[in-house]
């Protein structure tokens, strides 16, 4: 991958620029195989004076958001969206400035850009804004499969919230399905899931038992938290995830 328009630059830099594109291709491989603590560990952060910077950190700024965001965490990814002028969409930093010709991780930049912010966005729930860049990203990478079943995810929540608010349940339950399985990382797609199961028995007048605040999910963050839901009584519904 051209990290540097053909410009001058000493020795110092070519170094620089050789380690860049190692840790590129790193991320590369890590990423096709969903790898994401090695991707995060193949980005680091090359550190080099001058005016090369700004040409290869956008890019890995924006994997480094991706690979937080599939490791569920999304508080991090956010904030490094936010430090990151590479998720500034308008203006685009140089390194985006040829979206018909530059590639990285196998996708044309811009596409690439669009669909980490689709995906941002989704994971704070706001699925209309994860719609749309999904939508943006596939305008530009038309065939990619990758960004075609993202975009039909999202578009499938957007569904099941509809369903959700006519209360019809079991097309809710059946789309958070679908997304659950694709995405089973995704806490907030998991609750969704589990408030739309229980509202289908509710409205079938079926028995739920022990299900707090209205079947809430709730989060198990230490082992004794874990030991505790676990020694309830048999009867309990117990739905856990990790």
């Amino acid at each position: 991958m051209k990290l540097v328009e053909e410009a001058s630059y000493n020795k110092y830099d070519l170094e620089w620029v050789k380690r860049v594109k190692v840790n590129l291709n790193n991320c590369l491989a890590a990423r096709r195989r969903g790898e994401w603590n090695n991707l995060l560990n193949a980005i680091g952060y090359p550190s080099s004076p001058g005016s090369l910077k700004p040409y290869a950190w956008p890019e890995l700024d924006i994997c480094r958001v991706e690979a937080l965001l599939k490791l569920s965490r999304v508080g991090e990814a956010h904030q490094t969206a936010l430090r990151a002028a590479a998720l500034k969409v308008e203006p685009l930093p140089s390194s985006f400035s040829q979206p018909q010709t530059r590639f990285f991780l196998g996708m044309l930049c811009r596409a690439y850009l669009y669909f980490v912010e689709s995906q941002l966005n989704f994971a704070l729930e706001r699925y209309d804004d994860a719609a749309e860049y999904a939508a943006k990203a596939l305008e530009i990478e038309p065939h990619n499969t990758e960004i075609k079943i993202f975009k039909k995810n999202v578009e499938l929540v957007q569904r099941a919230l509809s369903s959700s608010k006519l209360e019809k349940w079991a097309e809710a339950v059946r789309d958070y399905e679908i997304v659950h399985e694709a995405l089973p990382y995704d806490k907030v797609i998991a609750k969704s899931l589990c408030q739309a199961q229980v509202a289908l028995k509710q409205s079938r007048r079926e028995v739920v038992l022990n299900m707090e605040s209205g079947g809430d999910v709730k989060e198990i963050s230490s082992l004794e938290e874990l030991k505790a839901a676990l020694a309830r009584p048999d009867k309990s519904v117990k739905i856990i995830y990790f």
